[in-house]
């Protein structure tokens, strides 16, 4: 075990035979075109060769592959070996995600950056936490899919002292760090705790504006 993160591709060649391709994905940029990831390599004069196109049937899909690549990339025990491979909110491009809401939520001395983002494709919505600050900034940590809710001002609930409750989140937000489980009361009901009464006040107003637009589930 040498605790270093690859992504192996099998596919079928021209005559039928089985291929595999293998890569660090330290290696590998990912870069969205609409409903695919290219899983790219950069040259020195800042150009990309791709060495993989992925094609998802979901958005949710996609998000999932993309933040658990991102995080996995970030904890192989090698660094990253140029800059132009870093991926930054890659999901959100021209005629993908855009974000709704920025803020700071806390858990214990931890300070997250929290997002709710809105992709312009499909309408998906959802919620990001990653690292505020450090290495593992922007590095997304947990999301929660919540389009569902969408239409429902009430299922945001501003309690006090910069601590939103959210009714219920299901399924569950897809954890992407071993080991860590975000602040809930009960079985489904989830709390962001916000860095400042002012960040937990705009998300509520970020959120009832958002409910005033057409959902999908309306």
């Amino acid at each position: 075990m040498d605790s270093r993160a690859r992504i192996l591709i099998m596919t079928e060649g021209r005559f039928g035979e089985d291929l595999c391709y293998c890569m660090p994905i330290v290696n590998l940029k990912v870069i969205r075109n609409l409903s695919s990831l290219q899983l790219c390599r950069a040259r020195r004069d800042g150009t990309y060769d791709m060495w993989a196109r992925l094609n998802f049937d979901t958005y949710e899909r996609m998000v999932l592959f993309y933040n658990t690549f991102v995080a996995m990339k970030h904890q192989d025990r090698r660094e990253i070996p140029h800059e132009n491979l870093l991926d930054h909110l890659e999901l959100r491009c021209e005629g993908g995600e855009y974000e709704i809401f920025g803020g700071a939520i806390k858990h214990g001395e931890l300070r997250h950056a929290l997002r709710l983002f809105k992709d312009r494709s499909c309408g998906v919505v959802r919620l990001e936490a990653s690292p505020l600050r450090g290495p593992m900034s922007d590095v997304p940590l947990w999301t929660a899919f919540i389009t569902r809710y969408v239409g429902d001002p009430d299922w945001v609930f501003y309690e006090s002292g910069g601590i939103v409750s959210l009714a219920a989140v299901r399924p569950r937000p897809y954890v992407f760090l071993s080991g860590y489980e975000p602040p809930h009361r009960g079985r489904d009901e989830y709390l962001l705790n916000f860095a400042t009464s002012e960040d937990a006040r705009q998300f509520v107003e970020s959120w009832t504006g958002l409910c005033r637009q057409p959902s999908p589930y309306r």
